[in-house]
């Protein structure tokens, strides 16, 4: 007989399905355990986020971003207060940015106004200034323009004559150059040389004195006669011409008077004269009336004049009402029209030493230069330069604290300043372009 397999399975040999009470209990738990690390997990990303999210709020940034680049196209800055700016732009419209009641307020040039950024606790701008000049209004001083410069050879005092006798047109030229320099009362600006603009002669002052040769006695020597012999014709006088010179140290006039005026010559000091002999050294009076015979008759008889008075005589020279230019050569030419004879103090000049004084003998005569110095000091109005420094701003710190603590700092250059570094050049605050469009956009 055949033998056949059992076709159950014997007990204890295979297994039920599903899982166990054990494994059950153990899935659960480690479930648990996921779930409270997931909870966890997603708590921790929350709060990073909203970590990140704070740390991303650009509100201050930009705020500071709106100052800066403002000051950054700005024409001109002006901080007018150390938590208030005022920016320009090239129209002359005005930005201000300024701390209020806890913001950082803007106002526009349409009068429009806004917070920036609430919050602020402290705002302050620092800035870096650079000068800007301007001319300034001119400024006018009275006071010396010129004096005689240069050595005298000792022991040659004298007077200079100068007159008409029989040559009329006897003249001396005093020639002077004004310095463009500025005294130190109008230097303003440290390293800027204020310069002489203009100056207007108004006063004269030098020895100047007359011989009255309207007597009788001059009549031999004057050049007309009449009958009865009145000696002159018309009260004497003396011009004074303010001429423009050949060249700085050439005091020969050069061209027509730029002005003159006639002055009479009574109003000068009179020098006392008397005749002498020059063989006997013996004075001498000459006949009362005008003896042409007896003049001829005695060629030793001639005039000797006192001492001249040492005191300047003022001449008004306000009538010339004429400007005179610095570096340029000018001249005061004097004159003698009339009878009398004009004395001018005067001392030798050594070679060496330029002169200031020309002379001519008579009219239509040149006039040639002289070894002399005419002491002489010419007084009047002087006009000069003035300049303007303007300090502007050339870059703008910024710095700024939140309530909460934030704080933020940042800086901008003034690109129109900074661009240009020539203190003439560049603008300041006030001022606009030469060259505008019709309208402001």
């Amino acid at each position: 007989m055949s033998r056949t397999h059992d076709e159950h399975p014997r007990p204890g040999h295979g297994r039920a399905a599903g899982f166990s009470l054990v494994e059950l209990l153990v899935a659960t738990a480690l479930g648990s355990l996921l779930m409270t690390a997931l909870v966890l997990a997603a708590d921790l990303f929350g709060q990073q986020v909203e970590a990140v999210h704070e740390e991303t709020d650009h509100s201050l940034e930009e705020a500071l971003f709106s100052v800066t680049e403002a000051v950054r196209h700005g024409w001109t800055v002006e901080r007018e207060a150390l938590d208030q700016l005022a920016v320009h732009d090239p129209y002359g419209r005005t930005t201000r940015f300024l701390l209020d009641a806890g913001s950082l307020q803007v106002q526009r040039p349409s009068g429009a106004s806004g917070a920036l950024l609430t919050g602020v606790a402290d705002l302050a701008f620092g800035i870096d200034t650079m000068p800007r000049y301007r001319e300034d209004d001119p400024v006018t001083l009275g006071g010396t323009l010129w004096s005689s410069q240069g050595t005298s050879v000792p022991g040659t005092g004298g007077a200079l004559s100068i007159h008409t006798l029989d040559q009329p047109g006897a003249a001396v030229s005093l020639g002077f150059t004004l310095d463009t320099d500025a005294p130190s009362s109008v230097q303003t600006v440290t390293g800027v040389d204020e310069q002489l603009l203009e100056a207007t002669p108004a006063e004269l002052f030098m020895v100047l004195s007359r011989v009255d040769a309207t007597g009788p006695a001059f009549c031999h020597v004057h050049a007309v006669h009449v009958d009865p012999h009145t000696c002159f014709f018309e009260a004497p006088t003396v011009r004074f011409a303010l001429h423009e010179a050949r060249a700085p140290g050439d005091p020969r006039p050069d061209g027509p008077a730029l002005a003159s005026f006639v002055l009479g010559t009574s109003s000068l000091p009179t020098d006392a004269h008397q005749w002498i002999d020059t063989v006997s050294g013996q004075p001498v009076v000459p006949p009362a009336g005008p003896d042409l015979a007896w003049w001829e008759s005695h060629p030793e008889v001639q005039l000797a004049v006192a001492s001249q008075a040492s005191a300047s005589t003022l001449v008004d020279l306000s009538a010339l009402a004429s400007g005179v230019e610095p570096g340029r050569a000018y001249a005061v030419v004097v004159t003698n029209l009339g009878h009398d004879l004009i004395r001018l103090q005067s001392r030798a000049l050594p070679a060496a030493e330029p002169t200031t004084v020309a002379t001519r003998s008579a009219d239509g005569e040149p006039f040639s230069a002289a070894a002399l110095i005419v002491p002489r000091t010419l007084a009047g109005d002087r006009t000069f330069t003035q300049t303007l420094s303007v300090d502007v701003v050339t870059r703008v710190n910024v710095s700024m604290t939140t309530e909460t603590g934030q704080a933020i700092t940042g800086s901008a250059s003034v690109i129109g300043q900074t661009t240009v570094t020539d203190p003439w050049l560049g603008a300041v605050p006030g001022q606009v372009p030469d060259l505008q469009l019709e309208s402001a956009p």
